[in-house]
């Protein structure tokens, strides 16, 4: 196969000035190091950070919102939600467990965006004609917020690896007893960047979980699809009765009642429920 030296890309992740930001291929043409690139759909960025990546979804995202809303007259919920759900919230759920931001000013980014569409929504006002918040706008419509969602799918993706319906990044689980259930083993780390990696946060946000949940099992005289659903529902029946209070903006964040008890800060994570 001859490949096009022109489109190759080099992203390093490292601070050492011993390691070259560069490689030379066999011809002699030299790949410099780039700050980002665009792999499958993601902004991959030097720093191993995906701020670069939200903004590009936030824009893109506001750019088909505007095209809705141009386009139809309607903001029948029904209408809205089918447009939304296939147009925009695609676009933010893609590949979101890999880049599932945890900075609030990413996650406030993208939960804006929801906040935004819904407020120009028929939900938007009750029956008497008072505005609804952003957190009775998703509860009125049976909605996650963008954080919940998040969560979510970083906690389905960690049950599909361990049944081995999907490839295995390097989890390990482990099943002590009765009481405890299975578990997912937290790596040990140090860097901020380390701990915000799915490795991380995969295994301690499924160990969140109670054993009940966790203990669902692969069931063999169903198709994988039907496992998956099936752990939806009970994650889902779960999830529901956890309150939903995404930190949309400053406006909200008193309010929030989950505490963070490592920094004190308020908190929608299920982690710390």
């Amino acid at each position: 196969m001859k490949l096009n030296e022109d489109k190759f890309v080099l992203v390093t992740f490292n601070k050492n000035p011993e390691i070259k930001s560069e490689y030379t291929l066999k011809n002699g043409c030299k790949v410099v190091n780039s700050v980002t690139t665009r792999d499958l759909g993601v902004v991959i960025s030097n720093d191993a950070k995906f701020t670069a990546h939200i903004s590009k979804v936030t824009s893109d995202c506001r750019k088909l919102m505007g095209m809705i809303f141009r386009t139809f007259k309607t903001r029948k919920d029904d209408i809205m939600m089918s447009l939304y759900k296939s147009l925009i919230l695609s676009k933010i759920d893609y590949c979101s467990v890999l880049y599932s931001p945890s900075n609030i000013s990413d996650l406030r980014q993208l939960e804006k965006l929801q906040a935004n569409f819904t407020m120009r929504m028929e939900c938007a006002k009750t029956l008497d004609g008072n505005r609804r918040d952003y957190w009775e706008r998703l509860e009125c419509l049976g909605l996650y917020s963008i954080e919940r969602r998040f969560e979510r799918y970083i906690v389905i993706f960690v049950w599909k690896v361990l049944n081995g319906i999907v490839y295995n990044p390097g989890l390990k689980f482990s099943r002590k007893d009765a009481r405890t259930g299975v578990t997912c083993e937290v790596p040990k780390i140090s860097g901020k960047l380390r701990e915000v990696s799915f490795r991380v946060r995969g295994p301690k946000l499924f160990n969140s979980l109670p054993k009940d949940v966790r203990n669902i099992e692969f069931d063999d005289f169903v198709s994988p699809e039907q496992n998956v659903n099936n752990f939806k529902q009970q994650l889902d029946k779960y999830l529901k009765k956890i309150k939903d209070q995404p930190n949309v903006n400053s406006n909200y964040t008193k309010y929030i009642e989950n505490i963070n008890v490592h920094t004190g800060e308020r908190t929608n994570s299920i982690l710390y429920v």
